[in-house]
């Protein structure tokens, strides 16, 4: 059972062991000269918008990508994500891309994901 004190997350051993081996892998999937750029405060002068990236990684050719987890309410028995949320995550990272373009000049993404 996963239960919040304050504002720290507790979770169960099994559920903190395959986040830390996801992280880990996901980290080792790439290769060196890569930079890692977590909760990530950006902002978009063109449009007055903060906004805060779970994860940008800046590659050697210039690119990036960006990772921003979902935590969301699951009913029981549901295994899908609800409909509406996809049209909202892509809105969401398309202005974290543009952020990142006006902030660190990146004019080239890879993997933009939102993840559920």
């Amino acid at each position: 059972m996963n239960f919040v004190i304050g504002d720290k997350v507790k979770v169960n051993a099994e559920v903190e062991k395959k986040l830390d081996t996801y992280i880990r892998g996901l980290i080792r999937s790439y290769g060196p000269g890569a930079r890692f750029l977590a909760e990530a405060r950006i902002y978009n002068q063109k449009k007055n918008l903060p906004g805060t990236v779970d994860l940008i990684v800046f590659l050697p050719d210039g690119s990036a990508d960006i990772y921003d987890w979902k935590s969301q309410e699951v009913a029981d028995g549901e295994t899908e994500l609800k409909w509406f949320k996809e049209p909202a995550y892509r809105l969401q990272l398309d202005e974290y891309r543009q952020a990142i373009e006006e902030q660190f000049g990146v004019t080239k993404f890879n993997k933009i994901r939102a993840i559920p």
